[in-house]
């Protein structure tokens, strides 16, 4: 056979079999669904699916998305029982997926000291681990780049950092390059994960959601730390999003801005907001990057930098693409995360820019 591949959007794939035959066969069949379609998955991006939503979002839109090939990209991917491991309550409905990329399971297998990055992932509402590492991306990134993804679907901060724990013993994770990022009602799980135990978190990533009282804890916390206390904080939000509240442009995200600049003691703008002159944000910002994307559908970036001139504060918005998950987003919140670690002595952040 011949795969042909759309360069405009390489998901977009037409297989051509040149053998002289009437008829499909079952090889031929099993052939084509074990090396395209089996990773190849219809996903939302424009169509709300809140089902409190506006109807204007509800007509069926959707984008061809690439699934990973775990076997050929030397993945594996476990769903651990959260009962009897000591760490969630003994309820069915807690456990974890862990992604491990090949060049851990080498260097665990040979007895190797090197140390992985560790991401923990926290999915949205009615969704799992396992749909939020691949269509964010993260799970190919991962396997590219070589870090640890662990999906929880336990809660509690403290559980939380107890499966850290136990990815930091069981896979050699390297306790200073420590992240996290959550999706819509995965967020609250990142924010009080982080007022709780912001020492053991290298950077944080709020997708789609910033609500609760989290940061203002966090905020009322710092006095009480031994040592000055930063913390790399990025927001992402989609277009339509924004449409489908009554904030008038004005995102859902501010305050919570307001919460991360005082963290990172970085001066805020005290001017009103200004849409039609800071378009996406309403206030100006540092380092704004149009960026096209394979799927269609461009990202904005923009930081805010703090007095030594590190960004703190991490800034993203796809245009047209309301509640979902993005393909895209994974490769451009690790670009950001790795930059950043957490010396375990000192617990100041480490800045190296290019990593």
């Amino acid at each position: 056979k011949t795969i042909y591949v759309n360069t405009a959007n390489t998901v977009e794939k037409v297989i051509v079999n040149s053998a002289e035959l009437t008829a499909f066969d079952a090889n031929l069949i099993a052939d084509c669904w074990n090396s395209l379609f089996r990773y190849t998955s219809r996903v939302s991006l424009t169509a709300n699916t809140w089902m409190w939503s506006s109807s204007i979002y509800n007509n069926a839109e959707f984008t061809l998305v690439e699934r990973p090939n775990y076997e050929q990209g030397g993945m594996l991917v476990n769903k651990v029982d959260g009962i009897g491991n000591g760490i969630y309550e003994d309820d069915e409905s807690n456990y974890w997926y862990e992604f491990i990329p090949a060049a851990v399971q080498e260097a665990i297998a040979s007895g190797s000291d090197e140390k992985f990055p560790l991401y923990v992932l926290f999915h949205g509402g009615a969704e799992h681990g396992l749909f939020d590492a691949e269509f964010l991306g993260l799970a190919d990134v991962a396997m590219e780049e070589n870090f640890i993804i662990v999906a929880p679907n336990g809660r509690g901060a403290d559980a939380h950092m107890a499966l850290i724990d136990l990815m930091i013993e069981k896979y050699n994770a390297d306790p200073s390059r420590v992240y996290c990022s959550g999706f819509s009602g995965g967020v609250s799980n990142v924010l009080s994960l982080s007022a709780a135990y912001p020492e053991r978190l290298a950077a944080v990533m709020a997708m789609s959601r910033w609500s609760g009282p989290f940061f203002t804890d966090l905020v009322e916390a710092i006095p009480n730390y031994d040592y000055d206390l930063d913390l790399p904080i990025g927001f992402v939000g989609n277009g339509k999003e924004t449409e489908s509240t009554n904030y008038d442009n004005q995102y859902v995200w501010y305050d919570a801005l307001v919460l991360a600049f005082d963290i990172n003691e970085i001066e805020i703008y005290d001017g009103e907001l200004d849409f039609s002159k800071y378009y996406f944000w309403g206030f100006p910002v540092e380092d704004e990057t149009f960026n096209n994307t394979a799927v269609g559908y461009p990202i904005w970036k923009a930081v805010k930098y703090d007095e030594n001139g590190i960004p703190m504060v991490h800034l993203m918005h796809a245009e047209s693409i309301t509640h979902n998950m993005y393909v895209e987003y994974g490769a451009h919140i690790w670009e950001w995360f790795k930059q950043f670690s957490r010396d375990q002595e000192t617990m100041e952040i480490i800045y190296t820019p290019g990593e």
